[in-house]
């Protein structure tokens, strides 16, 4: 009987988290392995130098939210530093976008506090147990994955030439042209800087020599993030959002998370409504502020026959293009995502920044437990919420949660040309034409996110399903 089940980004990390498992680990094991692994795996949707969220769920029924989302840097100061923000540059995703590069782009990372404050939590196996399979595939490389791949061509040329350390990194030995799928990816720093984790702990990033590397590097080019913001930052846990649906008890991402609040009101408001009535739910949560503008993300839902499950999102943003020098650690540039900060950085040093990162947990009366989530920008919520709607009306077995994660989806968007309904095949957008501008994709698109879904059912049994949008994989014990 399958007694672990989990849906992540890449093969790598499935392989990874089943590993740990088998050796006597929990899904918080398994999660943490494979969160490790997809820093190495997926190095321009999260890193060392990136931020995330957790949903955890113990089997006593206990559920938590870690934050470990990017915080504003310039401690001491009580003013955030005047520069923060970063070079903006022209990048060429969706419609086009500008967004921040660069030292002064860069919020205080914490997704390693987050990991470690999960295994704390809920893990059983030694720390440094969990981080071999990614030290294993930073030293001897992995074949480069194609949405990784496809995302490096389009951000080359802007973001990850910004620094040599980077070029080192993310381009071939010619320093012009970007790594391409399938090629052998190693990345003997990162291999280095992972096994120092192994050693120090979190530690190595916030008070250790890693956390040395990264504010000579800042102070070498007028960045903002400082010792004492590193120092400073913690994990923090939190209270979830708690939705009813039925009986079901669904629980989200809170403040300072946008996302969560986003689908918690689209979950709280959209029962038994049809098409035209969702899409205009959701115009009417997108007009009121509800949810925020985000960009590479990548989640992992796991679960245990013990009880425990976790949903995890992690990100870096379009990234930084610094690379810290002799780390292999790439930075996030969450300062300078304009779109998050429309009004700017008025943060004081060691606030939360905001996210739309919604890691989902939802629990039966009758004792199933799914752990959901996406990545996906903006539509992170809306591809969450589709899939909660297909997952509602029945999730009992594997064919059910394929169907869910595989259905059509669609996302509303305010363009300058007029509210925009963006969809996928299948989708009966026609009814929509008097209501909205028609934007038709010609197949089912990475665009809409990558659903990852786990299920723990009545019975006792496990099963996962990753989205076939993008390279996502499953594994099970």
């Amino acid at each position: 009987m399958t007694r672990f089940a989990i849906a992540t980004g890449t093969p790598e990390a499935a392989e990874a988290a089943v590993a740990i498992v088998e050796r006597g680990g929990t899904a918080i094991d398994g999660l943490v392995a494979a969160a490790f692994t997809l820093l190495v795996t997926e190095p321009l949707f999260c890193g060392l130098g990136g931020g995330g969220f957790i949903l955890l769920r113990s089997p006593d029924g206990k559920v938590e939210a870690i934050d470990g989302y990017g915080a504003m840097p310039g401690l001491p100061s009580q003013q955030p530093p005047p520069r923060a923000g970063g070079l903006a540059v022209p990048l060429p995703y969706g419609d086009g976008i500008k967004t921040g590069i660069g030292h002064a782009a860069c919020a205080v990372p914490g997704v390693l506090r987050a990991l470690a404050k999960a295994w704390d939590l809920g893990g059983c196996l030694p720390w440094a147990e969990l981080l071999q399979p990614a030290i294993h595939h930073a030293s001897v490389g992995h074949r480069l994955h194609r949405n990784v791949a496809y995302f490096l061509a389009l951000s080359a040329a802007s973001i990850q030439g910004f620094s040599p350390a980077s070029r080192q990194v993310f381009f071939q030995d010619d320093g012009i042209t970007p790594r391409a799928a399938g090629e052998l990816f190693v990345q003997a720093d990162l291999a280095q800087s992972l096994q120092v984790v192994a050693t120090e702990g979190a530690e190595a990033l916030y008070t250790g020599s890693l956390s040395t590397k990264l504010v000579s590097d800042m102070a070498a080019h007028e960045g903002v993030i400082t010792a004492e913001d590193l120092r400073a930052y913690q994990a923090v846990v939190r209270q979830p959002l708690q939705i009813s649906w039925g009986d079901w008890q669904i629980f989200t991402n809170p403040a300072p998370s946008r996302g969560g609040e986003r689908l918690a009101f689209l979950l709280a408001n959209s029962q038994g409504l049809g098409l035209p009535e969702q899409a205009k739910l959701l115009r009417r949560a997108i007009e009121q502020g509800r949810g925020l503008f985000q960009s590479g993300t990548t989640h992992t839902s796991a679960v245990d026959q013990q009880g425990y499950a976790a949903s995890l999102t992690m990100s870096n943003g379009y990234g930084s293009g610094v690379v810290v020098p002799g780390t292999g650690i790439a930075l996030n540039n969450s300062l300078g995502e304009l779109e998050l900060h429309p009004e700017g950085l008025h943060y004081p040093p060691g606030e939360r920044l905001e996210s739309n990162m919604s890691p989902t947990i939802a629990v039966h009366a009758d004792g199933r437990v799914i752990a959901l989530g996406s990545p996906g920008a903006e539509r992170i919520p809306t591809a969450i919420w589709l899939t909660w709607l297909n997952l509602s009306s029945g999730a009992e077995s594997e064919a059910d949660l394929i169907q869910a994660v595989a259905s059509p989806r669609w996302h509303v968007e305010a363009r300058p040309e007029g509210w925009t309904f963006l969809y996928e095949p299948g989708v009966a957008a026609q009814t929509l034409a008097a209501e909205f501008r028609l934007r038709p994709f010609e197949t089912l698109d990475m665009y809409f996110g990558s659903a990852q879904v786990a299920l723990l059912n009545r019975a006792g049994t496990v099963q996962a399903v990753a989205d076939p949008r993008r390279t996502g994989s499953v594994g099970c014990l």
